[in-house]
């Protein structure tokens, strides 16, 4: 799985861009582990954990600036953690079977996420700056 479109994304705010190759990385991981077959459970509290972190950076930056759009970035957050947790029956106690294109379908909504609304934070302070 090629992860290199969220690599890319520069905001030029260390924390968050520390943080899509957090994501990045833990979601690279769990595609790896899904192929070789190995227990996922840990690898998935890994990615939305990574995913939880990135999203509370972006919030307290995007509250610092009294950035205008908060509410409709937050959703966009609730979207990509229901995604996962729906993918991931992350709240099920039962063992987690994924396939290749779950995994996939994950990065694709949290890609999705960063170029839409992580974008538009960052023409945002582009302005204010």
């Amino acid at each position: 799985m090629d992860v290199r479109k969220l690599v890319i994304f520069i905001t030029n705010i260390k924390e968050i861009d520390n943080a899509h190759l957090d994501i990045a990385v833990s979601l690279k991981n769990l595609y790896n582990l899904v192929s070789s077959g190995s227990d996922l459970d840990e690898q998935i509290t890994v990615v939305r954990n990574c995913i939880l972190k990135h999203f509370s950076i972006e919030d307290k930056s995007m509250a610092l600036i009294n950035y205008p759009y908060i509410e409709e970035h937050r959703q966009g957050h609730k979207l990509v953690l229901n995604t996962i947790d729906n993918i991931t029956n992350y709240n099920e106690p039962i063992i987690t079977i994924l396939k290749e294109s779950d995994v996939i379908a994950i990065y694709e909504v949290v890609l999705i996420h960063t170029e839409y609304h992580d974008n538009k934070f960052l023409e945002f302070t582009k302005i204010i700056y």
